[in-house]
């Protein structure tokens, strides 16, 4: 929200890598059987530590690649087709659009969660693989 606020107030665009409506195409293309056992995963881990976006935002802020690529393959071992739709596929449909932004003469902002950017199929790592040398800061 804050950085919603504060591109609005600067009368910056906000363009989003997807609709609404392709998010939720990620759990449409399920099969009921996985729907089912990604929904029971969801709440049967509302409220434990494994599933705690704290853990994330703590690696995230050490630099942690390797302790987000554990909570990445925790968070993906109960459903891992989902998962592979929510990070692999979605980087790879964003990558044209990113690639744009970064070859054009403006200073563009890309906002994407954190487990978007680790392992093979990461963002990071398909740049990489595009010529582009991202840098962690």
């Amino acid at each position: 929200m804050q950085l919603t606020q504060s591109a609005a107030a600067d009368h910056k665009p906000i363009i989003a890598l997807e609709t609404a409506a392709e998010q939720m195409g990620y759990f449409a293309r399920l099969t009921l059987d996985e729907q089912v056992k990604f929904l029971r995963f969801t709440l049967r881990d509302l409220d434990t530590a494994d599933s705690d976006p704290a853990a994330v935002i703590r690696a995230w802020k050490r630099g942690d690649v390797q302790e987000l690529e554990r909570l990445f393959r925790q968070e993906s071992a109960d459903s891992p087709e989902l998962m592979h739709q929510l990070t692999s596929e979605r980087n790879r449909k964003w990558l044209p659009r990113i690639k744009a932004l970064l070859d054009d003469d403006h200073d563009d902002m890309v906002i994407v969660g954190a487990m978007h950017l680790i392992g093979e199929d990461g963002l990071v790592a398909l740049l990489k693989r595009q010529g582009f040398n991202p840098v962690q800061h």
